[in-house]
């Protein structure tokens, strides 16, 4: 055996067993189901805040970024905004859905939504949502899985279509196996506990590997020398490709050919989507203090994971175009072919073309990409079988109230929800870069919920249920997937994939917020006062203490409005670099005349006004009281009283 393939088993086998002794020593710490679906919600903060970014930001994000960054130019670097948008999102809703699950102690994002709506529909929508992030995120880990396995044996040993096809299918079918393992019987103790130094190792990965990628291409100067010297349009122009900030999409566009401005407008949506998903609510409830919530948290994430995002993954994609764009550039070791297919095997091609590419160094940075992608792929699964267990049968089977029976559930549904993604990504062996943006649409659909749970009481619980449910339709109809499922009936739909060039994360928030408000509008001229001022009765309880503290500043309203002409500030320097405006982009070439692409620095400039952004939601918008004393203080007779009913209702 060639030793440079035992240097890359030897990590990766470590890597496996620590993964099951993790997993197997929670598993026996797992003795009822707050352990096992909220790791007892002890967690330290400083160990909630690097898993908690790791699931919900780095893991899921930085594989899919740099790939697209190589596919299709400079112009997907605003997918790096989610280092903006995700920790907007978590400041908007995390800390309060902290306070309430330390109140109301639920189990599942389910339950507390369920029971604030009490609506059995919205559990049910909850729990489809779930389902559907979880799926699509294991396709996506298995077929990145795959590609990096391929990437690193390529350069070894030419391999055959049949063997290349072998060792893609074994390697997605360990890769299932380890993700049953470590999710089913770890338990969110073992996710977290592994997420956090995955964390650790993913950023140091990342800054190893854009090291590696500069000295491949001659130091920092011959990096910036070779940007300058790239012939591009894709890269080096300062408006989008094609001229245009609109232009029609075929229904296979995203695999083959770049996004107009519209479509990554659009698609910035779905990164929402991944803080509002039911993995990051239930991820809320762990941390055992508010400080893992402070203000300070979710702006030193957005300013660290900005850093990660807007120059360690584009300076690797970058690399990794150059070398194929550039005349004359000569590697030691061949290059997979620039298609749309062969995005990870092409970054890993290049780390080992290059003299720190050693295949230990490699095997480590693989290995630290794959355990960000586990770590979020484990939560969303983990919350699937956990809202199937506790909000689907609790009520419904004989013998549901045990938590042994629950756990059953939850595992069975981990393993039933992996062997279907595992046929998918047999059967449909596609680009995996736009899946991870599927999952935040549907994510994305819980969003007017929440919206509801933390800041509109007047939310009825029948138009959010229906909302939602359309939204997800919405998501569904819009993507690739009626066009597949047509393709293999033989059947022609009268439409294509993203229509109008819009990404389907708008068209089911659009089709959520309007069937939400159609129903509330309905129901306002059709049913009794009296049940909706009962309902309303019930869902202010969420939103008012009951000491009478306000949970905002008195001149909240004044920061309210500062933040939204802030958040159309940032919308403004998001869409002029694509087309949106007729801005003249000279005056940017005449600063940065050869350093930096314009679209880099319209990216940054954006990163700039979104960190303000992060800023006044963080700080100004939130509880001005400390959760940690009230918690302990003024709210303990509503946590008596609620921990009563609980107790009561399981005894009848």
């Amino acid at each position: 055996m060639d030793k440079s393939l035992i240097w890359l088993l030897v990590p990766s086998t470590l890597t496996i067993f620590y993964y099951l002794w993790v997993s197997a020593r929670y598993r026996s710490l797992s003795y009822d189901l707050v352990e096992y679906l909220l790791a007892g919600k002890r967690l330290s903060s400083l160990r909630f805040i690097l898993a908690s970014t790791t699931i919900s930001l780095l893991g899921v994000m930085s594989l899919p970024h740099m790939g697209l960054l190589y596919r299709s130019g400079f112009s997907y670097g605003f997918a790096a905004l989610a280092a903006i948008i995700v920790p907007l999102t978590l400041s908007l809703f995390a800390r309060r859905i902290w306070i309430l699950g330390r109140i109301f102690n639920p189990l599942t994002s389910a339950q507390l939504l369920g029971d604030y709506y009490r609506s059995s529909g919205v559990r049910l929508v909850t729990a489809l949502t779930a389902v559907l992030m979880a799926l699509v995120l294991s396709v996506m880990s298995l077929r990145f899985a795959a590609s990096l396995i391929e990437g690193l044996l390529l350069p070894n040993a030419p391999l055959s279509s049949l063997l290349s096809s072998l060792t893609s299918s074994l390697t997605m079918a360990l890769m299932a196996a380890l993700l049953f393992f470590h999710t089913a019987y770890g338990g969110m103790g073992a996710i977290l506990r592994v997420a956090a130094p995955a964390g650790i190792a993913l950023v140091v990965a990342l800054l190893v590997a854009m090291l590696i990628c500069i000295d491949a291409l001659g130091g920092f100067t011959g990096f910036i020398d070779s940007l300058s010297r790239l012939q591009s349009d894709q890269i080096n122009q300062p408006l989008f490709v094609q001229g245009a900030f609109y232009d029609p999409l075929p229904a296979a566009a995203p695999s083959n050919m770049p996004w107009p401005g519209t479509m990554i407008i659009t698609s910035l949506l779905a990164l929402m989507g991944l803080a509002s998903a039911p993995a990051a609510i239930m991820i809320s409830f762990t941390a055992a203090k508010g400080q893992a919530h402070a203000p300070q948290q979710f702006f030193a994430a957005a300013l660290m994971s900005g850093l990660m995002l807007f120059t360690t993954t584009i300076i690797i994609a970058l690399a990794a175009r150059l070398s194929h764009e550039i005349p004359g550039f000569a590697a030691p070791s061949p290059l997979p072919p620039f298609s749309a297919g062969s995005e990870p095997q092409a970054i890993v091609s290049l780390l080992l073309a290059t003299p720190l590419g050693n295949p230990l160094v490699l095997g480590f940075i693989t290995l630290a990409l794959l355990a960000g992608l586990i770590a979020s792929t484990s939560a969303a699964l983990l919350a699937a079988g956990g809202i199937i267990a506790n909000d689907l049968f609790h009520e419904k089977l004989k013998h549901a109230h045990q938590p042994t029976f629950r756990k059953s559930i939850t595992r069975f549904t981990v393993g039933l929800l992996l062997m279907v993604a595992l046929l998918i990504a047999w059967q449909k062996p596609d680009d995996p870069l736009p899946l991870f943006l599927l999952a935040g649409a549907f994510g994305l659909q819980l969003l007017p919920a929440l919206a509801g749970l933390c800041y509109f009481p007047r939310l009825d619980g029948t138009a959010v249920r229906n909302g939602a449910l359309a939204g997800l339709l919405a998501v569904l109809a819009t993507s690739t997937v009626p066009q597949g499922l047509g393709e293999m009936g033989g059947v022609n739909l009268p439409y294509d994939a993203w229509p109008l060039s819009l990404h389907p994360a708008f068209w089911g928030l659009g089709a959520n917020i309007g069937v939400l408000l159609l129903t509330a509008l309905i129901h306002l001229f059709t049913h009794h006062a009296a049940p909706r001022n009962a309902s309303f009765a019930h869902q202010i309880s969420y939103h008012v203490l009951p000491d009478g503290k306000p949970l905002m500043a008195p001149n909240a309203r004044i920061w309210w409005l500062l933040a939204l002409l802030c958040a159309c500030l940032f919308a403004l320097t998001i869409a002029v670099p694509l087309g949106a405006l007729p801005v003249d982009d000279k005056l940017l070439h005449d600063i940065f005349p050869s350093i930096m692409p314009s679209l880099w620095v319209w990216q940054i400039l954006s990163w700039f006004v979104g960190l303000a952004l992060v800023y006044i939601t963080a700080y100004k918008l939130q509880p001005i009281f400390d959760p940690d004393r009230a918690l302990d203080g003024s709210l303990d007779p509503l946590r008596r009283r609620f921990r009563v009913k609980a107790q009561t209702r399981k005894q009848v």
